[in-house]
């Protein structure tokens, strides 16, 4: 794995020194000392660690007694670069027989990668001193090509035709007599229910879930049952597993144990079972399936006589589930509660007696510390029955129940290291990457995805395809593998946050350093001199760190207080990735030219954090993240980004807090590869800036104004139509006490116009006090715009008309705290295409549309409880949506007075701050007059927030979010 991270890292790095025009005849000085480290101490044979002792040796050598002509250097780059794509290849083509090379290969390609980002640090500080011609390409070139002709001696050795050795027969018939299940009986009801229904076709049933979560126990309760066995002329149970051989599971459905049946052909198998299940009705289980080709392999001699047969599928892959079934049926298991892992260890220990009540308590914090996995609950079960039954033991195993788990059972580990095991190696980096996280950290998906594309290991599928797009379809695999727990979703079905198993990050953490992919903590004696990437969680680690010299350290996560780690890291000159988000930095980190990634937080209180002019020297930074530091932002204290922000050529994503204000650009710039600009403060839409963006997908920004100098019109916001690829668009007003008369005679929507490509618009905040009307005819037609939000009394006026050809392609439409009144459509078919309506704090509404009860898409609609009109009319769109089938429909009301039961002032704001998610955006003041008149049915109080005259309304104070991850 660690090695097919470096050789794809090493071919993205060396495409960028191409690309940045590197391939002139570069020259330094025969004494000059580029630092290139002695060989690493890896754990292969020493005659293989000798030899890249001597690669370094003859590549300081090169550079010092070889030159290369301009002319050659293509061919040369060229050649490096295909001899990365043959050994891609070889990792793809032959994942497992790659494992004894993976070191050697790694030392290599981390060392090459190294020799030319050093190159390109020098280049880039201009130090290098003239001193004769002197051409490092060839040095680079004769590294690799001294490690191919290794390379190629070891693949002769190996011999990649031979083939795989038979498969032990994975009989299973002999299924052990009937357990007692926690948990599952509904699971096991549903099961049984579809094998015995009524469908006279074969019905494929998968069972997908994590290793040891209960897949194989579930099928085999099923199978065992009674009703099972007599409704059956057939049943087989084949215990596939990784190691598969196609020919012996058709020998297991066979239930051929000769040694003859090995020499049979696959077609003459096929033969046979075709002859064996001729109208007969057939129960096969294919317990633990891993591969698409097992199945392929069954499946195509599986009879169809139309007799209600039925094939089990137990898996961890979601993927190949979908495949066996690409419609319907597809059982997710899921994990136990913390009181069914609490009954499945008393069962475990005691058997029918009862557990002590002293150890009750203890034993209830072990079942929690299980993660609900089944398996894990049986294994600690194992411990607790063969030590004292006394608090203190017990203690023991609760203090840690992880360790316990994974130290006294060998076998439990082998099960989840399978997962690990089955990943192709493009997979692998991805999913070691993740144990960097704390435990039980929710990990905010797009923020996951721009480490992994700044740490530069992904390999794009298509040439064409973003690479963010990879990195997720990368993730997806990693979810539908049931290695990652998604936590939340967006209306769109994406994953927002993810977590990771507690004894999945165990294992990940321990293969992170067997493979020295990252580094969690010290561990006495160990060698970390070519430590690449860290993650910091303690003072004390941090404390270790900064007393090392790390010459090919590139990347810092900080989970913890970082102040004492940034002076160190100002000696790590090939740092690629920065994230100090989480603690405010006293000031902005030096120039890392190698820099990808920075993720930093800071105080606005202290008024002391800068962001200097010569940012511009980050050439290759792609995601710069800055997080204002404190709980509340303070109004008048924001950040300029200077305007060399602008000469950034490989931007794509700038997320800052709306204490930010950029600067103009300056007359040569071009961010062709910006996508996303985020809470960026008061930004004007001139023709130049729009010119400067023309590939922009995200744009958030918040207007603070000054009424007595601004208008709208200072904006410009008639040129938001140019961003022709601007998908998600967010437009924040805050309330400022404005003048209604100075709305009416600047009136916003007068020169605003919307690109057709949008998806994605929240328009929020009372300073902007458009009319339904107007905001209707500029977006009412987009055909692309799939979730609409109008917040904190965005838009005026009483009625909300809405026409026959309006909002086709709308899936999430939204409506936070507005003095609306009437909802008209003119359309009895409205919306046609809505998933999901929400109707927030909007007390004076009492009339809707018709015609939602057959809008067949509809999923949920939420709303609350203060609305009578609102909910009486939910309630009547729910029985009309039954009456056509759709009974799935949900509505839900949120109670706000409950949220007021909190008998301290601030935990009652908090609380209702979460169900009302206003999104002020710094409109403290508006968010407190709304929900006092919403909680003391004030509609008339609502409805003069509308026309509020107030200009000396106290300092807003805008709440930090964290929409950038």
């Amino acid at each position: 794995m660690a090695a097919y991270a470096a050789l794809v890292s090493l071919a993205q790095t060396l495409e960028n020194f191409i690309l940045d025009g590197r391939r002139q005849m570069l020259v330094v000085s025969p004494q000059q000392n580029l630092q290139i480290s002695a060989h690493e101490s890896v754990s292969v044979n020493p005659d293989v660690t000798s030899e890249v002792a001597t690669l370094c040796q003859n590549l300081e050598k090169s550079i010092q007694q070889y030159h290369l002509q301009i002319d050659d250097a293509d061919d040369h780059f060229a050649s490096l670069q295909q001899k990365i794509t043959l050994m891609l290849q070889v990792f793809d083509k032959f994942p497992q027989r790659v494992t004894n090379l993976e070191a050697i290969i790694c030392t290599t390609a981390n060392h090459v990668e190294t020799t030319i980002e050093i190159l390109s640090t020098e280049l880039l500080q201009e130090t290098l001193r003239i001193k004769g011609e002197y051409n490092m390409l060839l040095a680079t070139n004769r590294m690799f090509a001294v490690f191919e002709e290794y390379f190629a001696g070891m693949m002769k050795v190996m011999d990649f035709n031979k083939s795989s050795t038979p498969t032990k027969l994975p009989y299973g018939n002999n299924i052990s007599g009937q357990q007692r299940l926690f948990g599952l009986d509904q699971h096991l009801s549903e099961i049984t229910n579809r094998l015995l229904s009524h469908m006279t076709k074969v019905q494929i049933l998968p069972i997908v879930g994590m290793g040891g979560i209960g897949k194989t126990s579930l099928a085999r309760a099923a199978f065992d049952l009674p009703a099972i066995a007599s409704s059956f002329d057939i049943l087989r149970w084949v215990n596939v597993s990784q190691g598969f051989s196609a020919k012996s599971i058709l020998l297991a459905i066979l239930d051929d144990r000769s040694s003859d049946g090995m020499n049979t052909s696959i077609i003459d198998l096929g033969v046979k079972i075709n002859q064996l299940l001729y109208h007969r009705r057939y129960l096969i289980v294919l317990d633990d399936i891993w591969d698409l080709d097992a199945w392929d392999e069954v499946q195509k001699f599986l009879r169809e006589d139309e007799n209600r047969s039925r094939v089990v599928l137990t898996t961890r892959d979601e993927n190949l589930a979908r495949y066996a079934k690409p419609s319907g049926f597809i059982h997710h298991m899921q994990f136990m509660n913390d009181e069914t892992s609490w009954s499945l260890l008393k069962y475990r220990v005691f058997g029918e007696e009862p557990c002590p009540l002293e150890l009750t308590e203890i034993g209830q914090r072990i079942a929690k510390g299980c993660g609900g996995l089944p398996l894990a609950v049986v294994v600690v079960a194992g411990i607790l029955r063969n030590i004292s039954l006394d608090c203190d033991s017990w203690e023991k195993i609760a203090q840690d129940v992880n360790e316990a788990v994974e130290t006294s059972d060998d076998h439990f580990l082998e099960i989840l290291a399978l997962s690990y095991q089955h990943l192709p190696h493009y997979l692998r980096p991805c999913f070691l990457y993740i144990s960097a996280f704390p435990k039980g950290y929710d990990i905010p998906i797009s923020f996951l995805l721009k480490l992994w594309v700044a740490e530069g290991f992904l390999k794009a599928n298509y040439k064409s395809k973003d690479v963010e797009e990879t990195a997720y379809e990368f993730f997806q695999e990693l979810v539908s593998r049931n290695l990652i727990i998604a936590i939340k979703k967006r209306y769109n079905g994406k994953i927002k946050l993810c977590q990771m198993h507690d004894l999945l990050r165990d294992l990940c953490i321990r293969k992170t350093q067997e493979e020295k992919f990252f580094q969690h903590n010290h561990v006495l004696g160990e060698d970390i001199t070519f430590t690449r990437r860290a993650s910091f969680h303690t003072d004390a680690f941090i404390q270790f760190m900064s007393e090392q010299k790390l010459l090919n350290f590139r990347t810092a996560l900080c989970f913890c207080d970082h102040q004492n780690l940034l002076p160190w890291l100002e000696d790590c000159s090939l740092l690629r990735v920065l994230d100090a988000s989480r603690f405010p930095s006293e000031r902005f980190p030096r120039s890392y030219c190698h820099l990808r990634f920075l993720a930093l937080s800071w105080t606005p209180q202290k008024g002391v954090f800068g962001i200097p002019s010569n940012i511009y020297k980050l050439k290759n930074l792609d995601s710069l993240i800055l997080k204002d530091g404190s709980s509340w932002g303070v109004e008048g204290k924001y950040l300029i980004i200077p305007a060399e922000i602008w000469k950034l050529p490989k931007l794509r994503h700038l997320y800052v807090y709306p204490h930010c204000e950029l600067s103009n650009p300056p007359n040569i710039s071009f961010l062709a590869n910006l996508r996303t600009l985020s809470k960026i403060r008061n930004l004007h839409f001139t023709e130049e800036i729009v010119q400067m963006v023309p590939n922009l997908q995200k744009l958030v920004v918040f207007y603070w104004i000054d009424l007595a100098k601004d208008t709208w019109s200072d904006f410009y916001f008639s040129n938001l139509c140019r961003l022709s690829h601007l998908e998600y668009l967010k437009l924040v007003f805050p309330f400022r006490g404005y003048d209604p008369e100075w709305c009416k005679m600047n009136p916003l929507l007068k020169d605003l116009n919307f690109p057709s490509s949008l998806k994605v618009l929240k328009f929020e905040g009372g300073a902007a006090r458009a009319s339904w009307e107007d905001m209707t005819r500029l977006t009412g037609w987009l055909p692309n715009l799939q979730v609409l939000k109008f917040a904190n009394l965005a838009l005026s006026g009483d009625v909300w008309e809405t026409g026959e050809d309006d909002y086709q392609s709308l899936k999430v439409l939204e409506i936070w705290a507005s003095d609306i009144k009437c909802w008209w459509s003119e359309s009895s078919d409205p919306f046609p295409c809505l998933e999901h309506l929400v109707l927030i704090a909007c007390p004076c509404l009492t009339e809707l549309p018709d015609g939602f009860g057959y809008i067949s898409t509809l999923k949920s609609i939420t709303i609350d409880d203060r609305q009578e009109a609102i909910v009486n009319w939910a309630k009547q769109i729910k029985e009309e949506q039954s009456d056509v089938g759709n009974i799935s429909l949900r509505v839900i009301v949120h109670k706000l007075a409950d949220m007021m039961e909190d008998k301290e002032p601030e935990s009652r704001k908090s609380k209702l701050s979460k169900i009302i998610d206003f999104n002020t955006g710094g409109d403290n003041d508006l968010m407190k007059m709304i929900i006092a008149s919403l909680m003391t049915d004030d509609i008339d109080g609502l409805r003069r927030i509308g026309s509020l005259m107030s200009s000396d309304l106290q300092t807003r104070k805008m709440q930090d979010g964290h929409d950038h991850v």
